[in-house]
């Protein structure tokens, strides 16, 4: 994989998965309904935000220390054996830092 066309889609991803957090950080920030069952339904809410802002937050790590390896050149280097990544896994999953062998032994990506 190029690693220019890497950078580009590693950087539109953390632009969009950064416009996704502020939306969610923004709805968390919302003001609650008087209501009982009103605010129940919007705590209820407020924790499945919190979930999905968890996920974010882990997936933007992710994306930035692939930008990272990028910049010190260890980018497709599988951080746990430093064998190759392969072409095709880079491609499917840009911000991959394991190979395929490590990612399903370790259970990361």
């Amino acid at each position: 994989m190029d690693t220019h066309d890497a950078q580009g889609r590693l950087e539109q991803r953390l632009d969009e998965l950064l416009a996704r957090a502020g939306h969610i950080g923004a709805d968390l920030l919302g003001l609650h309904s008087a209501d009982s069952d009103e605010a129940a339904v919007e705590a209820e809410a407020d924790e499945a935000l919190l979930g999905q802002s968890a996920l974010l937050e882990l997936e933007i790590a992710q994306v930035r220390g692939a930008l990272s390896r990028l910049k010190s050149g260890d980018y497709g280097v599988c951080i746990s054996c430093g064998a190759d990544i392969t072409p095709a896994r880079l491609e499917a999953m840009p911000e991959a830092a394991q190979c395929l062998a490590c990612a399903e032994v370790g259970g990361k990506p």
